[in-house]
């Protein structure tokens, strides 16, 4: 779902869409943000082509918990000594924050940012975001209760510094968890009582902690089974070319044996080794033949080494020997004798 005014059209509210404030003045939102988060404010300026702007927000606060939720057209924003560090999970769009001379990048499906209590400065595209103002202490306690420890030693998770967190680690999905936690809240919205029992502040604690510390958690990166299987493709046609390199080989004897289309084919050569199929094969024959005319003591001629590493004509072998080698094949011969 998304929403359009005039020439500007962004994507709907992670939650809050029926009570939400809609602003088209960048300093009418200042003005009702500062009176939202009790004294301070981020400054936004509109960075539309047409100057247009467009904001949609809405929070709500469960258990002392803080979230909010916001949609707007292209801005920058610039922030000083907020009162809390927070996280900001992109549900759609993409956007940079500058704090402490370290840029962090938030990208829907791929990275959260995490701001400390600190002065920072951004921009981003057209987004809609989800916003949790962190209470430290209680993500501390949380960590540890997940954990099972005692609080005896030096924090867990570090907070004072910029962060770029991973949406994504081991198969889990953490933008997919606040999208749900999202729908949950919109749920209970009319019911306050009910929104402070459902213990989605501690479900948000307990996300933010693995997002922030999964290898306390023994959250490992998922290993791209495509990715794997198209490598295992890749390098049985590889090992084909090494067996087969003195005879003629064809794209389609390597469509065979990856079992890969030529397209994938193309693109898997090209992804890995920057040249195509017929390339690769082609230096593999050069090496192995720069190899046969170095090794001591080989009275093989241009010619007949050209044939036998799967060279028709010598003409074409020593042109492309000498742009590999910077030399021809009969230098290397009068070279070893």
């Amino acid at each position: 779902m998304t929403v359009r005014m005039k020439n500007i059209q962004f994507p709907s509210l992670a939650f809050g869409a029926r009570s939400a404030r809609t602003d088209t003045s960048a300093y009418a939102m200042h003005d009702h943000l500062k009176t939202l988060s009790k004294g301070w404010a981020p400054v936004y300026e509109s960075r539309g082509q047409s100057g247009e702007f467009m904001a949609q927000t809405s929070s709500t606060c469960i258990n002392g918990l803080t979230l909010g939720s916001m949609a707007s057209s292209p801005i920058e924003i610039s922030i000083k000594n907020p009162n809390s560090p927070m996280l900001f999970i992109p549900l759609s769009g993409s956007g940079t924050y500058r704090s402490r001379d370290e840029n962090i990048s938030i990208q829907v499906g791929d990275k959260a940012a995490f701001l400390p209590k600190d002065s920072y400065v951004g921009e981003s595209a057209t987004r809609s975001s989800f916003v949790v103002f962190i209470d430290p202490h209680r993500l501390e306690k949380t960590t540890l209760s997940m954990l099972g420890i005692e609080n005896n030693g030096p924090g867990l998770i570090e907070l004072g510094r910029p962060q770029e967190v991973a949406l994504k680690n081991g198969g889990i999905g953490f933008d997919d968890i606040f999208r749900q936690l999202a729908g949950t809240i919109d749920m209970l919205s009319s019911q306050p009582g009910l929104l402070n029992l459902s213990g989605i502040d501690e479900g948000i604690y307990r996300t933010m902690a693995m997002m922030l510390k999964p290898n306390l958690f023994k959250i490992e990166a998922e290993v791209d089974s495509t990715q794997s299987y198209s490598r295992k493709l890749l390098d049985r046609s590889c090992q084909y070319i090494q067996q087969n390199k003195h005879q003629l080989i064809t794209l389609t004897d390597l469509e065979q044996v990856s079992c890969m289309s030529r397209r994938n084919l193309h693109y898997a050569f090209q992804h890995t080794f920057n040249c195509t199929p017929m390339q690769w094969v082609r230096v593999q024959r050069l090496e192995s033949a720069r190899t046969m005319l170095k090794r001591v003591g080989s009275t093989l001629s241009v010619t007949a080494t050209a044939f036998l590493c799967g060279f028709n004509k010598s003409s074409t072998f020593s042109h492309y020997y000498n742009l590999r080698f910077g030399e021809l094949p009969s230098a290397a011969i009068a070279n070893n004798c």
